[in-house]
């Protein structure tokens, strides 16, 4: 064997490792970003849930206006004119409210849902008195009933279900993050292995094909 046959037999030998640590590193990252993407799509229920809770404070948004307009109003002819409306809200409230139910499951989220569901009945028993008294001509009973009950507890109801939706979204939120920082933080640690792992191959490599060719040449 002469020397450079022998150099050039080392050389691939290492070589051929050194490419499969590259190799083993690209596949690293893609596996990192593929996890970081199968991790995202878990994140569809929580997201699912925000929009259900968001579309259920919409509806409810909606439901406390209209309530007020139609006590407030001299038209006694509104009532009976969003009753059709009004009890399509009532359904869908309903609806989203047994989907969301199940998916609430943290201790936060779980003593929240108990107090708005608590408030949401204080709520539809002044709404229901208020729009009776307005429907019987009793137009001073309707305004106390407004003022004094219906308004400020469709208030405490509202606000405490803008809290849910934001507890939702900072959930998401923070979920979010931490996959990404954990999917860079692979990233940077299989690339800087790498990188470690074909210096330390190059160096070797010539070490250990000087160490051979030099006594062959001598």
């Amino acid at each position: 064997f002469n020397t450079p046959t022998i150099g050039t037999r080392l050389a691939i030998g290492f070589a051929l490792p050194l490419a499969m640590a590259v190799l083993i590193a690209v596949v690293g990252i893609m596996r990192v970003n593929s996890g970081a993407a199968s991790t995202a799509r878990v994140l569809a229920e929580p997201l699912a849930k925000e929009r259900l809770i968001s579309e259920w404070n919409m509806q409810v948004f909606g439901a406390v206006r209209r309530t007020a307009a139609i006590v407030k109003s001299s038209d006694a002819a509104l009532g009976p004119f969003f009753k059709e409306d009004a009890a399509q809200t009532g359904k869908r409230s309903a609806e989203l409210l047994k989907q969301i139910e199940p998916l609430i499951v943290a201790a936060d989220e779980k003593a929240l849902f108990d107090r708005i569901t608590e408030q949401r009945k204080a709520y539809s028993s002044a709404r229901d008195e208020a729009v009776k008294a307005k429907a019987d001509g009793n137009e001073e009973l309707a305004a106390r009933i407004l003022n004094e009950r219906f308004t400020p507890t469709a208030k405490a109801y509202q606000d405490s279900m803008q809290q849910l939706v934001a507890m939702q979204a900072a959930n998401i939120t923070a979920t979010a993050r931490t996959i990404r920082n954990s999917a860079d933080s692979s990233e940077n640690l299989i690339g800087t292995l790498a990188l470690f792992s074909v210096l330390l191959g190059a160096i070797s490599s010539w070490l250990l094909t000087r160490s051979i060719v030099r006594p062959i040449r001598e």
